[in-house]
């Protein structure tokens, strides 16, 4: 007799019901111990998945009490917090941008000496989204941007001020099992000016050379490894500098948010990312090494995000035109919302994306095209 599959989604404000039948979506706030443990007792589950940051600690909690498949906690740590990920890599002798941890905005002047301007400074353990993270470029915005950084400490006081990396920022999806990795997709990123480090059009495949590309996954694949992934989905964050030197920014231990999960990155590989994960989730390796035997393919896809540092309530906001039959355009602000600039990746006013089966080329001029015909009055 074949095994029902149906997968249970959990979240403290669930912004749709899906009406698919294998699927369940339920309120619940996982962050309360008691209520995720309460719920979990009462459904028949053989694994655990976090689909963000927040869920990382809790998943791997659920997983421990109750016996379900899922992260080890040694593993879960080191993903959540930055300051431990990057002091581990530090033992490794793997390369990344220099960086010192701090506690008092004092200490971060020191470190901005010893490291020199343009730095970047941002929490250890934020919770994602590109929150409290800034460029700084002089003494004067360390002072400035230092307290919106506090403000973003979710999991840990401390504060990371690194070296400014200048190059080709990429992210990756990468699938370990039994200690071997595998690259399922990898992305360039374009970011918006000023301080604000969040990208505003993110293209797949990368347009890298072939051995930057083996450079960046053998550094990836160790990286992983050092931080104890045998078996799980990590999203790396790599920036290869002028002189062709990838440096480790950061490791997510879930799949890459938004779009990205599906279909982007099951468009770009020729697999279903969610059906891997879920194998790879319930400890079915068997079914993710039968997925990872097939051809990884490199489809083109762009993801695009429309912002604006201007501030002020909505009066009209949208897309004027949709030309392609393959993209996907969502506004998350709506007339009446009062927005204020760019902090963090959510502040970004929505997104598009395109995916493509012409090449990469058509599918940026063709992203680019539909995110010229944005628009966005505000009072």
């Amino acid at each position: 007799m074949s095994k029902v599959v149906s997968v249970i989604a959990l979240d403290k404000n669930p912004h749709s019901l899906i009406n698919e039948s294998r699927l369940k979506i339920f309120a619940c706030d996982f962050s309360d111990q008691d209520e995720l443990i309460n719920f979990v007792e009462n459904h028949e589950l053989d694994g655990v998945y976090a689909m963000n940051d927040h869920a990382i600690i809790p998943a791997e909690n659920v997983a421990k009490k109750l016996g379900l498949k899922g992260i080890n906690y040694a593993t879960s740590d080191v993903l959540l917090e930055k300051s431990k990920m990057r002091k581990i890599w530090l033992e490794n002798r793997l390369s990344q941008p220099k960086y010192e941890i701090v506690k008092s905005l004092n200490d971060a002047h020191f470190a901005a000496e010893n490291i020199g301007y343009p730095l970047i400074i941002k929490p250890s353990a934020s919770g994602g989204a590109g929150r409290g993270v800034y460029k700084v470029n002089s003494a004067d915005e360390l002072n400035f941007y230092y307290p919106r950084v506090i403000t973003e400490c979710r999991y840990s006081p401390t504060i990371l001020v690194e070296e400014f990396v200048d190059g080709l920022e990429c992210s990756m999806e990468i699938v370990f099992l039994n200690k071997k990795a595998h690259l399922l997709a990898i992305s360039s990123k374009i970011k918006a000016n000023g301080s604000s480090q969040v990208a505003t059009e993110i293209v797949y495949p990368a347009q890298i050379s072939k051995q930057n590309l083996s450079d960046i996954f053998s550094l990836v694949e160790r990286a992983g490894l050092s931080l104890g992934i045998s078996n799980g989905i990590g999203h790396f964050e790599v920036i290869t500098n002028s002189y062709g030197v990838p440096h480790l920014v950061e490791v997510g231990g879930r799949a890459g948010g938004g779009h990205t999960f599906h279909p982007i990155v099951s468009h770009v590989s020729g697999i279903n990312y969610p059906q891997l994960i879920a194998h790879l989730y319930t400890g079915s390796f068997n079914e993710v090494e039968r997925l990872l035997q097939f051809e990884i393919q490199s489809n083109s896809a762009v993801y695009s995000f429309p912002v604006t540092e201007r501030s002020g309530k909505i009066k009209k906001i949208g897309f004027n035109n949709l030309s392609s039959d393959s993209c996907i355009a969502e506004c998350w602000r709506k007339k009446g919302d009062f927005i204020s600039g760019m902090n963090s990746s959510m502040d970004r006013l929505g997104c598009l994306v395109v995916l493509s089966d012409k090449g990469t080329s058509y599918a940026v001029k063709e992203s680019r095209f539909i995110m010229s015909e944005f628009f966005l009055e505000l009072n």
